[in-house]
């Protein structure tokens, strides 16, 4: 354990300006604990996020308190390794959420649950819009996002893990 501090601070002190020591420490701490805070704190850092993008990733913290105000669900729409993901970093950011949505609706799963949640279908979740954000996290955003237009759910419900 001490040779890989070692060799950490090694490599921190040959970094040569400031914001590859700040990405360093933030992936440190990101890889170390997998939250969405520390996600959120390394996604700031990206140099080529346009002030809007920038503006996204700091309202994530504040839209999740919108939901919970608002007594709605946060289903992820993904069941997939990505969705997974998200679930991983929800539960070690002790963020509620609802369950899955995923194309296959819960007939696809174990007693329709994934990860101790519920699996829910496209339909279910169109028939139930209003009581729903949703966070899409998979590779088929486009193909999503024709899904819930078409469904008529509200854009502002709708967020992208990425």
């Amino acid at each position: 354990m001490y040779k890989t501090m070692e060799k950490t601070r090694e490599i921190y002190s040959l970094l040569q300006d400031d914001l590859s020591k700040e990405v360093f420490k933030a992936r440190l701490a990101f890889d170390l604990e997998p939250t969405m805070t520390n996600a959120m704190n390394l996604l700031l850092l990206n140099q080529d996020l346009s002030r809007g993008q920038a503006a996204e990733v700091r309202d994530w913290k504040k839209t999740l308190q919108v939901i919970k105000k608002e007594n709605k669900n946060l289903a992820i729409y993904g069941a997939g390794g990505c969705g997974k993901q998200a679930a991983r970093t929800l539960f070690d950011d002790n963020i509620e959420f609802y369950g899955f949505c995923g194309r296959k609706g819960p007939e696809g799963y174990s007693n329709g649950m994934l990860m101790g949640k519920p699996v829910i279908s496209p339909q279910y979740l169109l028939e139930h819009k209003s009581d729903f954000y949703v966070m899409i996290c998979t590779t088929s955003f486009s193909e999503i996002m024709d899904v819930l237009n078409a469904g008529n759910f509200p854009q502002e419900y709708i967020l992208r893990w990425e």
